[in-house]
């Protein structure tokens, strides 16, 4: 028995050491975290990792906590050996342990939601162009993508802190408040990059997708990650552009107020329960999302 759970003990610590091997990758060591890229890539992990360094201090000053991170900033080649979405390559995601992942290289998910230029009305036609255009007359979200990092550290910062945030969507939605908060207040100039994208996709309506529902996202979570991207991609637009009402209406400490009202309740509740919650937490503008999803705000 005792030689069987040393092998079981040994076998797991040999997959986490081979999960945790970055030899092939360059590395660089920031502040707060150390970052592992492509082959070709360092210009481009450089660029993304001071902006996650900077949203990390952000972060920290607002919810007094740090958490443990890498940054891994991935070509398309590497993508499926350190990606938990192997087969979505672009797709940013935290590995619920410590790492951050997004790509190196601008990616085909975006490309998914937006046709050709000359199929889009004029107003929009109009608003990606001048965000996204980039010199050869095409457009490119990855400025978006790339800002989707901060996404991600956010959930370091409430997995790790052990903040039980109730619901899977609203573990997103804070990430995408913290996110746009650090934005907002710190990086304005790229408000465009962060808003016109996901702005976009809401306005195109949800008729065409498979789950719409914030019960079915619970329910089926991993399976429309994994198997329904575009899908998922609606999702996280909508949270964005909640996140940027949310913003305008009740300010930058939102998502400290969201934070600090988890952390004072570790065990789960009942949907009756959970509603009355937000409201005694003073987090009633969340019920009101909840209560009018996905038809939530302006």
């Amino acid at each position: 028995m005792k030689y069987c759970l040393l092998l079981l003990l040994t076998v797991l610590l040999q997959i986490q050491a081979q999960a945790q091997d970055y030899s092939r990758l360059g590395k660089m060591e920031k502040e707060h975290f150390t970052v592992y890229f492509s082959n070709g890539y360092q210009a481009r992990a450089t660029e993304i990792s001071n902006l996650v360094d900077t949203a990390f201090t952000y972060y920290a000053n607002q919810l007094s906590f740090q958490p443990k991170v890498d940054l891994l900033v991935l070509a398309e080649a590497d993508w499926s050996t350190y990606s938990r979405f192997r087969l979505v390559y672009g797709m940013p995601h935290y590995d619920d342990q410590r790492t951050l992942i997004v790509a190196a290289q601008d990616n085909p998910f975006w490309k998914s939601f937006i046709p050709p230029l000359s199929d889009l009305p004029g107003q929009w036609k109009l608003a990606l162009k001048n965000t996204y255009g980039v010199p050869n007359g095409s457009i490119s979200a990855i400025a978006f993508f790339d800002i989707l990092a901060l996404h991600e550290l956010a959930h370091a910062f409430h997995m790790q802190a052990n903040i039980n945030l109730q619901r899977k969507w609203m573990g997103e939605l804070f990430c995408n408040i913290m996110t746009h908060s650090f934005v907002a207040e710190k990086k304005p100039q790229l408000l465009p990059a962060l808003t016109v994208f996901p702005n976009f996709v809401v306005a195109g309506g949800y008729q065409q997708y498979k789950f719409t529902g914030l019960e079915e996202l619970e329910k089926n979570y991993d399976l429309i990650g994994q198997e329904y991207p575009q899908n998922y991609g609606w999702y996280q637009c909508n949270w964005h552009k909640a996140a940027g009402y949310f913003y305008d209406h009740h300010g930058p400490a939102f998502g400290q107020q969201i934070w600090k009202a988890f952390k004072s309740q570790p065990s789960m509740l009942s949907d009756a329960d959970w509603k009355t919650f937000l409201i005694t937490q003073q987090l009633a503008p969340l019920v009101k999302l909840l209560e009018n999803w996905p038809d939530f705000g302006p």
